[in-house]
């Protein structure tokens, strides 16, 4: 569907954005729109970790390290993703990416509403036209980069 996520953003739910085998990590970002103050949890885990229906957890990972950082976002931060969002336009995105290749990268969007169909994209070692655009706004708005690096400094010396 064709909706613009800034035209409804009352609507939107959650966002949830998760990647495997990513610059030596696996990701996932879980944005919480229903309450006034909306909050955002990020989660790092090792490269190898499987991320089963979107969730990151120590049971998923055969590393059993994980490091998460929850906090809030402001009105005007939220406003300006979606725009990001919209600018890039993930609602026109295919539904589904792939490509044969070793070794895989799996990634999902998700972006639950209410009243209006949700957004659902996801893909396997393949990725839009925009990807590296959509990395970017994660790491502008919730400073993906700097979180994957202090986590792997933390998983690289548990492992020592």
């Amino acid at each position: 569907m064709d909706t613009p996520l800034r035209s409804l953003p009352d609507a939107i739910s959650q966002i949830s954005f998760h990647v495997s085998n990513y610059n030596g990590v696996s990701f996932h970002i879980l944005l919480n729109c229903t309450r006034r103050t909306k909050r955002i949890r990020i989660t790092v885990a090792g490269q190898d970790c499987i991320l089963p229906q979107c969730k990151l957890t120590p049971e998923s990972c055969d590393d059993l390290q994980v490091n998460s950082i929850e906090f809030p976002i402001s009105q005007p931060a939220y406003a300006q993703l979606l725009d990001r969002m919209d600018e890039i336009g993930v609602y026109r995105w295919e539904k589904r990416y792939f490509a044969d290749s070793y070794p895989p990268s799996e990634w999902g969007l998700t972006i639950s509403r209410t009243g209006v169909e949700s957004i659902s994209l996801s893909g396997v070692s393949a990725y839009p036209e925009e990807w590296n655009s959509l990395i970017s706004i994660w790491n502008w708005f919730a400073r993906l980069d700097r979180f994957i690096l202090i986590s792997r400094r933390r998983l690289s010396s548990n492992t020592e």
